[in-house]
């Protein structure tokens, strides 16, 4: 902390820092991406999350490959085995009627591998708050985790995903924003 900062208390300094970084993460992303609003984003990045909760549930992790990183796709791929191996044959999942009920951006930050940003990737942390219906059956159709198919959409879900998106110039052509982590976050 520099040193004319000393009589601001620490907490103070980080949390007026952080807000610079969010800031300065959305002016960049709105200057690079053309037509950029952080409403849209929320909105699709809610898409996302449905689409790519689905593909899980399904068990048909190729339907979003271009919607996560690597990193990611090789942990869905892990947690799929796990479920197998411990006898899930069949999940159903929903989202309430409403869907995600409430999504917020948390947190955006810039990443670069050089001071000019020609290889900038803009993150932004999404909370997404929502009522799901989730329930995972055995190969004798026996509910083995969540609740039965009578309650319906009765479980509350909060979940922080991190998606990201390449904006600096080598990014123009073909860039797309992807969930690149899953954050456990105690509340």
């Amino acid at each position: 902390m520099p040193s004319s900062m000393t009589k601001i208390p620490r907490y103070l300094y980080d949390i007026g820092l952080n807000k610079a970084k969010d800031i300065y993460c959305t002016s960049k992303v709105t200057s690079a991406i053309k037509g950029f609003d952080l409403n849209m984003f929320k909105r699709d990045a809610s898409i996302l999350y449905e689409e790519i909760s689905r593909a899980i549930a399904n068990n048909n992790l190729s339907s979003c490959r271009r919607d996560v990183s690597d990193k990611v796709m090789q942990e869905l791929k892990q947690e799929q085995k796990r479920r197998t191996k411990n006898g899930w044959s069949r999940i159903r999942w929903n989202l309430s009627e409403k869907g995600v009920e409430n999504v917020s951006v948390v947190q955006g930050r810039m990443m670069a591998t050089s001071q000019d940003l020609t290889n900038a990737f803009a993150q932004f942390t999404v909370r997404f708050e929502s009522r799901q219906e989730f329930g995972a059956y055995d190969d004798n159709d026996r509910l083995v985790a969540g609740d039965s198919e009578e309650v319906g959409a009765n479980l509350k879900v909060v979940d922080h995903w991190v998606f990201e998106r390449g904006i600096g110039p080598i990014h123009k052509t073909n860039s797309r924003w992807r969930l690149c982590a899953r954050l456990i976050v105690e509340e």
